[in-house]
């Protein structure tokens, strides 16, 4: 009886295998690096009392992401000066081996802001719709303001990214890039001269505010005359307590309340030095 002898096939080398796995993953890092955010957008956004304000944009990119455009800074506010949606260019400048480029949206009020970001969203090709909402103080029971928006900084100047990527400036960039190109930077807003905290609502807007809520411990209404169907008429009282402290941080305001809250013949009874009641007695009749 013969015996038949049978080779084994012949496995890859496992060093072929590893040098193949480092070149796969060489390219994989070095496309994820090319096609990484190429700058940066800060945003800084000042209001005044009565809604009318700025958000200046400033577009920071780097002198090595910055020779992945090609033609660099000329190129890019080619590109801002053509496709620019209605910002107010104000140019570009080094920042050491950075470039700025700033653009300004200027707004009289919330609904003007809302229809000029509007534009650049569609510019960019954003399906959203800008909503913007300004709300100020409404003392003595509030105080502070707060912004919200539901639309970013990258938002803003997708466009001017979109362009460059579709024009092919910025290399082996695709469009699935467009979301990626820049970061979010420094970001903040004053409403005049203060500024304000950034929160989110729920469904996922930007807020922010410095708002302080105020309200009373206690209103109790005390209607009299009611048990008796034979009386003339009914009188009411109404009395509100409030924090001392409470009180204290917004006095003119809660005394100008008190004052509009007491009816023509009614009576106002303030809380002493230190006390912490208010009464408002109504006029017979008119409870």
């Amino acid at each position: 009886m013969h015996s038949v002898a049978v080779a084994a096939p012949r496995r890859p080398s496992a060093g072929i295998s590893r040098t193949r796995l480092w070149l796969v993953l060489l390219a994989a890092i070095g496309a994820l690096l090319a096609l990484s955010a190429c700058g940066t957008v800060d945003s800084t956004t000042e209001i005044a009392a009565d809604g009318s304000g700025t958000q200046t944009l400033a577009v920071r990119i780097t002198e090595a992401d910055m020779d992945k455009i090609d033609g660099g800074a000329k190129t890019v506010e080619a590109v801002i000066e053509e496709h620019n949606p209605g910002l107010t260019y104000k140019g570009s400048e080094k920042d050491g081996t950075d470039t700025v480029f700033t653009m300004v949206l200027e707004f009289s009020d919330a609904k003007d802001y809302a229809a000029k970001a509007q534009k650049a969203l569609e510019a960019g090709e954003l399906t959203k719709t800008a909503e913007v909402t300004f709300t100020p103080p409404k003392p003595p029971f509030s105080s502070g303001y707060t912004l919200t928006r539901n639309f970013s900084e990258k938002d803003l100047t997708r466009w001017a990214v979109k362009a460059l990527v579709d024009d092919g400036k910025i290399a082996d960039a695709e469009e699935s890039d467009i979301d990626s190109a820049l970061d979010v930077g420094d970001v903040g807003v004053k409403v005049d001269g203060g500024g304000l905290e950034k929160g989110w609502s729920e469904d996922g807007a930007d807020v922010w505010t410095n708002a302080e809520q105020a309200s009373f411990e206690s209103v109790a209404v005390v209607t009299a005359g009611v048990e008796d169907p034979s009386a003339d008429s009914y009188t009411r009282t109404l009395t509100y307590e409030l924090p001392r402290e409470t009180y204290l941080d917004a006095k003119d305001d809660f005394d100008a309340f008190f004052e509009k809250a007491t009816p023509e013949g009614g009576e106002l009874t303030p809380a002493g030095e230190a006390g912490t009641t208010w009464v408002i007695a109504f006029p017979a009749g008119t409870a």
